[in-house]
């Protein structure tokens, strides 16, 4: 019986469907951003392969894996995570908790500047922690995948979140000008 009352609550509802589509735009916005930008490298390393064999060698292919996964600031994650969140707020999956998909992943990666100097045990940076996940001092190439785990679902989750903002202000100024 008290189930059944539970499950007929209008708070319960609300606060279930605002769970669900908090988890929904944290996969996304993490998640989904990353699996985008990774499956449209390479289909355009396929592509570029499909081309000219040799260019697959090129300096603009070398400048797109530096950019890709050895930038510590991410820009091209970053650029997919705020179309995506301006995007899919514009297609009306509107949402206030589009806004909160940072928190969870920038309190790990606090945690981790805080309390984890690698989690890499292949790393062999000896840099400081600011360095570590935000700067040049852990590299994918280098065997390195702290930031790739830790900082790029951070910066993507921003974006997104900045993304979503600004479509939502934007939305808000032309009914007002309506």
């Amino acid at each position: 019986m008290p189930l059944k009352w539970l499950m007929s609550d209008r708070r319960f509802t609300y606060w279930a469907k605002s769970g669900l589509l908090l988890l929904a735009h944290q996969i996304i916005a993490t998640e989904g951003v990353i699996w985008l930008t990774i499956i449209g490298t390479l289909m355009l390393r396929g592509f570029i392969r499909s081309l000219h064999e040799s260019w697959m060698n090129s300096s603009f292919m070398k400048a797109m894996h530096l950019i890709v996964t050895n930038t510590p600031f991410f820009p091209v994650q970053i650029a997919l995570g705020a179309y995506l969140g301006w995007r899919i707020s514009h297609l009306g999956w509107r949402s206030r908790t589009m806004f909160w998909v940072w928190v969870l992943p920038g309190a790990v990666l606090v945690y981790a500047i805080v309390a984890l100097p690698t989690i890499s045990r292949w790393s062999t940076a000896e840099t400081g922690p600011i360095s570590h996940y935000l700067g040049w001092g852990c590299r994918a190439d280098h065997q390195c995948y702290d930031q790739l785990m830790i900082t790029q679902p951070f910066y993507t989750s921003a974006a997104y979140s900045l993304g979503a903002a600004c479509a939502f202000h934007k939305c808000k100024a032309q009914r007002q000008v309506l």
